[in-house]
């Protein structure tokens, strides 16, 4: 079954920071409410589409849980590795979106005071007969105190 490649975009993009971080050592950021935006780029697809337009969200961002969680809907993530030295976080996450997709990723944010850049790349299978390339790039800036 085929799906729509702005589906895929938005589904990709989503799972890009739906893993929680657990790790030894955290990076020196400021606890908030961070405003994150990203950009998505699909490699792998049959026919060329139009890139998606940023998606902007708002997560709470801790030295405890330094990745922008974005809340998902039926994909089972799970984070298989999370790291920190000094101000930079990576992590790789292995998802099953339910439907017979899956998809495999790893992502690297730096984080500078109350911003941050970083970057994701995700591989989907499952979605036809080659695989899909997503990368997604991340900003972020610090807005306030994480509300309750």
């Amino acid at each position: 079954m085929r799906r729509r490649p702005a589906a895929l975009a938005t589904a990709a993009a989503l799972l890009a920071l739906a893993a929680p971080a657990s790790m030894a050592a955290a990076p020196d950021i400021s606890p908030g409410e961070w405003e994150i935006t990203i950009t998505t780029e699909m490699r792998g697809l049959p026919v060329e589409v139009p890139t998606p337009p940023p998606m902007t969200f708002t997560s709470c961002v801790t030295p405890e849980n330094p990745v922008p969680l974005q809340p998902q809907q039926g994909a089972q993530c799970s984070v298989f590795e999370t790291k920190a030295q000094g101000d930079t976080v990576t992590w790789r996450l292995r998802c099953d979106d339910g439907r017979g997709g899956s998809y495999e990723g790893a992502g690297r944010i730096v984080f500078a005071a109350d911003r941050f850049e970083g970057e994701q790349t995700t591989t989907m299978t499952g979605m036809g007969d080659a695989p899909i390339t997503v990368a997604n790039k991340m900003k972020g800036r610090r807005l306030g105190p994480c509300g309750e």
